[in-house]
């Protein structure tokens, strides 16, 4: 495009002249409202479409409807009060966010047709989140689990697990094998008898400040025999609350007990 001017009451005007059959026609060339004073910005694309914008824009109204390529945008507030978080942050009371939408599969399949590609989390008719289970994840090859020594779980608390002996002489009323815990009850998950060269008997009591009460059956020991009752996870026996554990004899030999205990 040339810049041309005509003259209007002694005052140049810029135009663009556009020949036609009867002559040229003059355009009037308009000063774009943000360019700088006195100075004249023109269209700069061979389309002579587009102004090129180098500095800051401020919308008055709204975007027009349509489609509106406007390059990239950053955006100080997010509708609603939303407000993104780093990882690590904390999230306060007043503080919102977008939701989390998943896809209903009443029964589970695949979305995508292949390893790699983006796909929703999906949920079960209940609005469950679907993951994958031990089970779902069986192959030819076995599962296996370590058995671990150092803790057992009751409930959601972890029990050390402790061990105890005594020898308890003949005809001996609660002979104390382990000693009373505040508020606690001695659970005993695995135990030893053994006595010497003649048969007697043994009972397990749970011994409060006075006599004690029986916990177990009365055991039968043969001379120089026993029994060992192996681990059991939910125990074999177990004091009241409190109470300390103790074992009384019949007469013969004395003997020999071990246990392995747990508080609750």
């Amino acid at each position: 495009m040339a810049v041309n001017h005509v003259s209007v009451d002694g005052v140049r005007i810029a135009t663009d002249a556009v020949n036609d059959a009867g002559g040229d026609i003059h355009y009037q060339v308009l000063k774009v409202a943000f360019g700088a004073e006195d100075t004249v910005t023109l269209v700069a694309d061979s389309a002579g479409q587009r102004l090129p914008i180098t500095g800051s824009l401020t919308f008055s109204g709204s975007i027009p409807a349509g489609t509106n390529n406007i390059g990239d945008v950053d955006v100080l507030t997010l509708p609603g009060s939303l407000a993104g978080r780093a990882a690590g942050g904390t999230m306060g009371g007043t503080d919102v966010g977008l939701p989390t939408f998943a896809v209903r599969k009443d029964t589970a399949v695949a979305l995508v047709d292949a390893d790699g590609k983006l796909t929703p989390l999906t949920v079960d008719d209940k609005g469950q989140l679907r993951v994958a289970t031990l089970t779902s994840l069986r192959t030819a090859d076995s599962v296996a689990a370590a058995d671990q020594i150092d803790r057992v779980m009751n409930g959601f608390t972890e029990l050390t697990p402790k061990f105890a002996k005594a020898d308890i002489a003949a005809s001996t009323t609660d002979g104390s094998v382990v000693a009373a815990v505040a508020s606690k009850k001695i659970r005993v998950l695995a135990f030893r008898l053994h006595c010497g060269g003649t048969a007697t008997t043994a009972t397990f009591r749970t011994k409060p400040a006075g006599a004690g009460t029986a916990i177990t059956e009365v055991f039968a020991l043969g001379a120089n025999g026993g029994r060992a009752d192996g681990y059991s996870k939910v125990g074999h026996f177990e004091t009241g609350v409190g109470e300390g554990l103790s074992l009384s004899t019949g007469a013969g030999s004395s003997v020999g007990v071990g246990v392995v205990y747990v508080e609750v």
